[in-house]
């Protein structure tokens, strides 16, 4: 939610500053403070401002972004140079010597991440973003198992559980895993689109269809799967959206993957193969030794079938166990070189 205010200190409502916010003058500049404190502080050290103006503050879009202050200024080492030209800057657009906040905008972020000590994805308390995907991708993979969770299947690499989602056709899986290779390896094959076939047998065709460029240490694609069945039953395709965030949360041991179904004008949907769809899915990846890396799998799926949907859901969990094994095979040729 966004506003615009005009306003001293005595007039700030301090329950308001309870998670990160951007600061944003009128004059296009971003800078963004985490809590009434920060703000109050900046204000009440007016010596400090005539002669420690920042011209342009720094974004920081993220909570453990926001570094520690420095006699209670915001600073940024490529824009606080104390220097005759700095400390002459024009600060009126940001604080001015009354005591005043002008015509500034608060803007809180959309969706506030709350994790803990049990929670497979840790992050820094008020942790807050503005993507729904990521949002609801770390929400699934934090749900305690003792939240209905069974198991449904193990193997030596990994552990399956399922859980039932009322009006859903698809189960909800969720597996714990261990990959013998570095995160730098096994995100070099998922990322290698054109040699995927030679380990992955999930698909019998897999194609990336559309590209976008990277934005916000996001890397976003659509693909295209076509999935084949047993002879008695008609075969699958899917058109997914995927995510990729690499040094997640800028850790480089770290990284979050989202896909989930979307429809796309070059690959309508047909009646045979009858399109399926990917509710939720997704990976998190993270390094816990020079060649072990620990891997947590969502799959929500629903596969559009008018018969046989106990059957195909109790077969469901073999998918991520095998894809375990296939991705362990896959790293295992990347590194002998026969991935090119």
């Amino acid at each position: 939610m966004s506003s615009l205010i005009n306003l001293n200190l005595n007039d700030l409502n301090k329950d308001l500053f309870h998670t990160s916010f951007e600061i944003k003058p009128l004059n296009g500049d971003i800078f963004q403070l985490k809590n009434y404190d920060e703000i109050n502080s900046i204000i009440n050290n007016n010596n400090n401002l005539d002669s420690n103006i920042i011209k342009k503050p720094t974004i920081y879009e993220e909570v453990n972004q926001f570094p520690q202050l420095n006699n209670n200024l915001i600073n940024n080492e490529n824009l606080a140079e104390n220097n005759s030209k700095e400390q002459n800057l024009n600060n009126n657009n940001i604080i001015d010597n009354n005591n005043n906040i002008n015509n500034i905008e608060i803007k809180e972020k959309k969706y506030k991440i709350i994790t803990d000590s049990n929670s497979i994805i840790k992050l820094p308390p008020n942790f807050s973003t503005d993507d729904e995907d990521e949002y609801k991708i770390i929400n699934i993979f934090n749900e305690p198992l003792q939240n209905d969770w069974k198991e449904a299947t193990k193997s030596k690499h990994c552990t399956v559980y399922k859980k039932t989602i009322p009006g859903s056709d698809g189960v909800l899986l969720k597996t714990i895993g261990e990959i013998p290779y570095s995160i730098s390896t096994i995100l070099n094959v998922l990322s290698d689109h054109d040699n995927k076939k030679k380990w992955d047998k999930t698909y019998s065709k897999h194609l990336v269809i559309e590209d976008f460029p990277e934005e916000n240490n996001c890397k976003k694609w659509i693909e295209y799967n076509y999935m084949k069945f047993p002879a008695f039953m008609t075969d699958r395709d899917f058109v997914i959206q995927c995510k990729l965030w690499k040094n997640y949360n800028g850790n480089k041991n770290i990284s979050l993957f989202f896909n989930t179904s979307v429809e796309h004008n070059d690959y309508p949907a047909k009646s045979n193969p009858i399109r399926a769809e990917m509710i939720v899915g997704g990976n998190y990846l993270e390094q816990i030794d020079n060649n072990l890396t620990k891997i947590y799998l969502i799959n929500h799926a629903d596969v559009k079938a008018s018969t046989g949907k106990s059957i195909i859901n109790s077969k469901a969990p073999d998918s991520p166990k095998n894809f375990i094994d296939y991705l362990i095979e896959g790293c295992n040729l990347y590194e002998k070189g026969k991935l090119k």
